[in-house]
């Protein structure tokens, strides 16, 4: 189903009796300290990595995600067709209108059609996502990390920008309500940095365990350019991070104390590539 732009079908909206129904599994919102981090990278890999027929959604702006994944030209409904979709979204028909990539479904923004979604768009829409898919990745750039967010993985480059980038993100981030007890998980990208930094100076410096350390990305950018997406296969360096990243997010939901936020403590560097 193509919606036409700046509308959405009535037919999204579900019958009031279904009003209520809880969403579940993981809305991980993946956030950079810098531009050029490598978030959106790793919440491509993050949303393949997740088996499930997860969401992949594009709050960064920019020339959306979609073109990132070579989906530019595909047809389906971006942000903008989704402008009317509010109350209770019928989560079948929104997945169905999107455009899907490797079993994962992708609601981008429209380079066409610039300008960030309502607010209360997003969580309505978001809350239908939860309810299809067991995880939903949203790319959220260096903007604001939805209110449904369940966890925040913040992508660090090692490099004094890069900390200090992070640094002034947390500081900004703990005045938001959920955040005290929002589980974060921390990736950092590329290495040895001319600073000399380390994953445990990052940690150390956040107050957050590193999850997955992501080294260079050899042939990254070639194959964006020819349309393929970031390498997120079986044994890449993005695909074994964002299976750490899973996996630390899983356990921290399972297991007691599951709530870390910015008050965590601990170190785990895990060095996933070169």
């Amino acid at each position: 189903m193509v919606l036409a732009p700046g509308t959405v079908s009535p037919s999204l909206d579900r019958p009031s009796s279904a009003r209520g129904e809880p969403g579940g599994g993981l809305v991980l919102a993946v956030a950079g300290a810098v531009g050029g981090a490598g978030a959106s990278s790793l919440a491509v890999a993050l949303a393949v990595a997740a088996r499930d027929g997860a969401a992949l959604v594009d709050l960064a702006g920019g020339g959306g995600i979609d073109v990132l994944l070579g989906l530019e030209g595909a047809e389906g409904a971006r942000w903008p067709d989704l402008a009317a979709a509010r109350g209770d979204v019928d989560p079948d028909l929104l997945v169905s209108s999107l455009p899907h990539r490797r079993g994962v479904s992708v609601l981008s923004a429209d380079r066409r059609r610039p300008g960030p979604p309502d607010g209360a768009v997003v969580a309505d829409v978001l809350r239908a996502l939860g309810r299809r898919r067991r995880t939903v990745v949203v790319d959220a750039g260096r903007g604001e990390v939805p209110d449904a967010a369940t966890h925040v993985v913040l992508v660090v480059p090692l490099t004094v920008p890069g900390l200090a980038g992070a640094l002034a993100w947390r500081a900004a981030r703990t005045g938001a309500p959920a955040a005290a007890t929002e589980p974060v998980e921390l990736v950092v990208t590329c290495g040895p940095a001319p600073g000399r930094l380390a994953p445990d100076d990052v940690a150390t410096a956040l107050g957050v365990p590193v999850a997955g350390h992501v080294g260079r990305v050899r042939g990254a950018r070639a194959a964006v350019e020819r349309g393929d997406g970031p390498p997120v296969g079986h044994g890449t360096a993005l695909r074994r991070a964002a299976a750490r990243v899973l996996d630390a997010a899983a356990a921290r939901t399972a297991g007691p104390g599951a709530a870390g936020g910015w008050a965590a403590t601990g170190r785990r560097a895990v060095r996933t590539g070169r």
